[in-house]
């Protein structure tokens, strides 16, 4: 028998952020654009492998995720 953390991914430090500004126009409401970026570093670390004996012991099964930017507008009335 191995230890349970022998056979553990890496822990993964993620950074997002959001960017936001909001633009009143009196009775007409307010209008907020704004940006999202997440994994802003683009960490390539394995978030997934195969734990079974054998000839694809530790296959990389996932990764996380790329660089994702996003645009968006918000109304409020």
């Amino acid at each position: 028998m191995e230890p349970v953390t022998s056979n553990r991914a890496p822990n993964v430090g993620i950074m997002d952020i959001r960017l936001d500004k909001t633009l009143r126009f009196g009775k007409a409401g307010k209008l907020t654009p704004q940006l999202d970026i997440f994994n802003l570093m683009n960490k390539g670390t394995v978030t997934t492998f195969r734990t079974t004996t054998g000839a694809t012991f530790k296959e990389v099964l996932g990764i996380l995720d790329p660089r994702v930017i996003r645009f968006g507008i918000r109304y409020d009335f």
